[in-house]
């Protein structure tokens, strides 16, 4: 099945010990969730903060993040999106736009920030809802991390003819 659009969101509790996959399982298109979500406006960021230098320069710094953004977002969307983040957050997998022109799309392994202000709710939808990602990690780094982690566990042995 062919999505409008890319965003996806997963748990990473469904993934079994350490393994990491380069298409986690229990990554679901919004579209596609039980009850679908709308797709977010998103923005993104590779780094956190942005320091200006000694010599006026401004450089980024701190990890990846991303928000997604609903200028009104019904309850019961709301309500599936809770269930990745039941508390104030959580890991979870997303796939989201990295670049301005919402052409490119990776997969990160991310830390899902619930709102902790109110959220206004009108006739059963919030207006103004934005879900913020923190410690964007793309999965293939993840995975490789695991790889050179598992690798040096490795004791080779050999045995002389």
């Amino acid at each position: 099945m062919t999505h409008l659009y890319g965003f996806a969101i997963g748990l990473t509790s469904e993934v079994e010990g350490d393994e990491v996959y380069s298409n986690p399982p229990g990554l679901h298109n919004l579209e596609t969730l039980p009850v679908p979500v709308t797709p977010p406006k998103s923005t993104f960021s590779p780094y956190s903060d942005v320091v200006e230098l000694g010599d006026g320069n401004i450089k980024g710094i701190g990890a990846r993040k991303a928000t997604w953004y609903w200028d009104y977002l019904p309850l019961r969307m709301r309500n599936k999106l809770r269930e990745y983040c039941t508390d104030t957050s959580n890991r979870v997998y997303i796939t989201t736009y990295i670049k301005d022109n919402n052409m490119e799309l990776t997969t990160f392994s991310a830390i899902m920030i619930w709102p902790v202000s109110s959220e206004e709710s009108y006739s059963r939808r919030l207006l103004d809802f934005t879900i913020e990602f923190k410690e964007l990690i793309p999965v293939l780094e993840v995975l490789s991390a695991l790889q050179l982690h598992t690798a040096q566990n490795i004791t080779l042995t050999y045995h002389a003819p």
